[in-house]
């Protein structure tokens, strides 16, 4: 691997990292128990290495953050638009958009400029101050005063001002 620029964001999750690239590459690595999930993940052919303990470029371009969570990253570009990757059961999207957890998602989300994830839980800051969450909801994690697991974006109501 060979980097084209210095690195400008950095993210740790539980099994995961990620680094992003002022140009807007972004790099993961980890989750190498019980086999390695991200060695190929994102990436438009396999990689060379057999485990998951050396950073891969991702096939996503203009990344400016990211947010590791457990078992899956979440992606912003500088568009705006919200990308996820990983395991498809706790990356708190619906799994029929995903076959592989080397496949990247686009969310349904517009005008991000931030995102910040918990182990089966994600949230996102618009350009406009509004916040969205979406994933598991078990213990209330999502802030919509209920316990429903939400598989795409919510806006969280009670912190619209």
């Amino acid at each position: 691997m060979e980097l084209s620029d210095k690195i400008s964001q950095v993210s740790c999750g539980y099994q995961s990292m990620c680094a992003v690239t002022e140009k807007g590459e972004a790099f993961v690595w980890g989750l190498e128990q019980p086999k390695p999930r991200f060695r190929s993940i994102g990436t438009t052919e396999p990689q060379k290495t057999e485990t998951g303990n050396a950073p891969v470029k991702v096939s996503l371009e203009n990344v400016v953050m990211a947010s590791c969570a457990g078992e899956y990253i979440t992606f912003v570009n500088r568009e705006g638009k919200v990308f996820v990757m990983g395991d498809t059961n706790v990356r708190g999207i619906n799994n029929s958009q995903a076959k592989t957890k080397n496949d990247i998602v686009e969310l349904p989300l517009r005008h991000i400029v931030k995102v910040s994830s918990g182990i089966n839980f994600s949230m996102a800051l618009d350009d406009e101050g509004k916040v969205y969450v979406w994933g598991s909801n078990g213990n209330g994690q999502l802030g919509d005063g209920g316990l429903k697991n939400s598989y795409e974006p919510i806006l969280v109501e009670s912190l619209q001002f």
